[in-house]
């Protein structure tokens, strides 16, 4: 399975997520970690890291890449990687919602 969206594709889920993961990443990186796995969002702003996030959600939904993928993309295309992210969970739903089907 691949990305939903591709990276570059910033516009994927419209400009709202754009604008939030471009002025606040921090806070769109853990909406979207919460958003997949219903975690508090408190714990994922102050705990979480774009390169964990990236790679549970790539591996969660057996998206195909690997750990230095995971690496590069979050440090090096950062917003990118946020919005890919976001569309990606808004696409596909919680993995409890996978889960029941």
């Amino acid at each position: 399975m691949s990305w939903h969206h591709g990276l570059f594709d910033v516009m994927a889920d419209g400009s709202k997520t754009c604008l939030y993961a471009y002025f606040c990443p921090p806070c769109a990186l853990a909406s979207a970690r919460s958003d997949y796995d219903n975690s508090p969002f408190a714990f994922n702003l102050l705990c979480g890291s774009g390169v964990w996030f990236r790679h549970t959600i790539r591996k969660g939904y057996g998206i195909e890449g690997n750990c230095c993928l995971d690496i590069l993309t979050a440090q090096f295309c950062g917003c990118c990687s946020i919005i890919q992210i976001t569309a990606q969970v808004k696409k596909a739903g919680s993995k409890h919602d996978a889960a029941k089907h």
